[in-house]
């Protein structure tokens, strides 16, 4: 099939909103080289078809060559938010939010992702903050702490540093009874060495984050019992 003709058949179809006609025109062997076809509409209909991986790399050919397309921009982002590259999307928000600042949608996404950075940087800050504390907390506190850190990083539930945790296991992973544990849980949330993540587990627990500059005794957790303890 001709360059021309494909690519006006492509711009018919998207016209069309026939996503999936689309999708198997790219994924057929009638159009060679597949770079023939990098363009923003073939891109949005493998998004629509679920082939996110094949238009995100259309989408990085689009805002090479046309750098201020800001729906190019805009859709680019959303995929790179979708896999986690928080960073790399707020980029491209951001330009899309400068070339389009009135857009609806760019700017609903260009707040979203502003949101997630700053509470991102929150907790950051929150973490580091905790490390201030470990030298002045006593005997039992460290040794509860590190009981729970250490049950935490040996539960089968536990992953990146977060797991969910229902209120009566807190007093087994501590090794304590239930009043001192949820004492010193709330003591722990307000001093960061623990967060709640704001979801829940299958069991409707509530699933907890574990200070991730923390949860290496060996680097961290156990200078700090040292410092304190030696003589």
């Amino acid at each position: 099939m001709a360059e021309a003709e494909a690519l006006e058949l492509v711009d018919d179809l998207h016209a069309a909103k026939k996503y999936a006609l689309i999708a198997d025109l790219y994924n057929s062997s009638f159009v060679q080289p597949k770079k023939v076809l990098w363009t923003f509409e073939v891109a949005y209909a493998l998004v629509e078809e679920g082939e996110n991986s094949e238009a995100e790399k259309i989408y990085e050919h689009v805002v090479e060559n046309e750098p201020r397309n800001s729906s190019a921009l805009n859709n680019l982002s959303n995929i790179k938010k979708g896999k986690g590259d928080i960073d790399e999307a707020f980029d491209l928000i951001q330009r899309a939010y400068d070339i389009e600042p009135d857009d609806e949608i760019i700017s609903r996404n260009y707040e979203n992702l502003s949101s997630i950075i700053r509470e991102r940087e929150e907790i950051k800050h929150l973490y580091e903050h905790a490390l201030t504390y470990l030298p002045n907390e006593n005997e039992f506190v460290l040794q509860k702490l590190q009981s729970f850190f250490l049950s935490a990083k040996k539960d089968r539930d536990f992953n990146e540093d977060r797991m969910p945790i229902p209120r009566w296991k807190f007093k087994v992973m501590m090794g304590t009874d239930q009043q001192k544990a949820l004492s010193l849980l709330e003591q722990w949330l307000n001093k960061g060495y623990i967060r709640k993540t704001g979801d829940r587990g299958n069991y409707n627990e509530l699933i907890y984050e574990l200070n991730p500059l923390i949860t290496d005794f060996r680097d961290s957790f156990n200078r700090h019992i040292d410092i304190r303890f030696s003589v």
